[in-house]
């Protein structure tokens, strides 16, 4: 009988020490398990709730990287003016006068551009919706920013009256990096109220600490790009034969009447009229 009870001693040892443990930590998975979904659970009531109570304005300030990604694949690569920073959190911003060439202005523009093709083979027209006469440098201004700017920009902008503006010569330009190069129009009739606006959004850009634009300011409309640093390709000769083109529709293209300011921040547009 005693070794009966020894046997069965050990067989109840043996059960104890391996399958309880086993057990156990079955039961303390479940337990852990549970646990995790009634967390799990908890936090997906809670953020319903966070955004339920929190604007979606809020929330979207988080997301604007993706935001800002999606859209500068949207613009394309050729357009400069409209590409946008993918700073987290700053969005590029710059003012300009939007302009329009349809008509005449459509004509020359094209009889340019193509005068131009055979000094620099890669040189591309720019498309209508790009034409502008640029106000401001590009700068990043931050998200929380840029309604603060923008109501400065609207209270100094609308003290100034319409105005118009002629164009006169060829001109050629590079970017800030010289990674590409614009060949351009320039504007000389109506610079001093070009100059007024230019100062007054400079003291607006001062104020939240942006590059004022360039000293002294040259005025343009670009009508072609190409890549690269190719001023020295622009040689007398071929600047000559675009002037001679451009003279001969000067006096139908001028002036431009200057109505209103547009301001690009981000994937946002802003309108500024002037004063009749």
């Amino acid at each position: 009988m005693s070794t009966n009870s020894d046997g069965l001693f050990r067989i109840c040892q043996d059960y104890d020490s391996d399958d309880s443990s086993d057990l156990d930590s079955h039961l303390k998975d479940q337990t852990e398990s549970k646990d995790d979904d009634i967390r799990n659970c908890q936090g997906n009531a809670l953020n319903s709730r966070l955004e339920a109570v929190i604007p979606s304005s809020i929330l979207q300030m988080f997301n604007e990287g993706k935001e800002l990604s999606e859209f500068i694949t949207a613009s394309g690569a050729n357009n400069e003016a409209s590409r946008i920073s993918l700073d987290r959190g700053k969005w590029q911003t710059y003012i300009y006068i939007p302009l329009s060439s349809k008509g005449l202005l459509d004509v020359v523009i094209n009889d340019l551009v193509n005068t131009a093709k055979p000094v620099l083979p890669a040189m591309e027209r720019i498309t209508e919706e790009e034409l502008h006469i640029s106000l401001s440098r590009n700068v990043h201004v931050g998200f929380h920013f840029i309604q603060p700017l923008m109501n400065d920009i609207k209270a100094t902008i609308k003290r100034k009256k319409r105005f118009s503006c002629c164009m006169s010569s060829i001109a050629v330009y590079p970017n800030d990096d010289y990674t590409r190069t614009f060949l351009a129009i320039e504007i000389h009739g109506g610079y001093d109220q070009l100059r007024s606006l230019t100062n007054s959004i400079n003291e607006c850009f001062k104020k939240f600490q942006l590059p004022p634009f360039y000293e002294p300011p040259s005025f343009h409309i670009s009508i072609g790009w190409c890549p690269g640093n190719r001023l020295n390709d622009f040689n007398q000769s071929t600047i000559s034969e675009l002037q001679t083109k451009l003279e001969e529709h000067l006096e139908d293209l001028n002036p431009i009447i200057i109505e209103h300011l547009e301001c690009k921040c981000g994937n946002k547009l802003y309108r500024f009229p002037l004063e009749t």
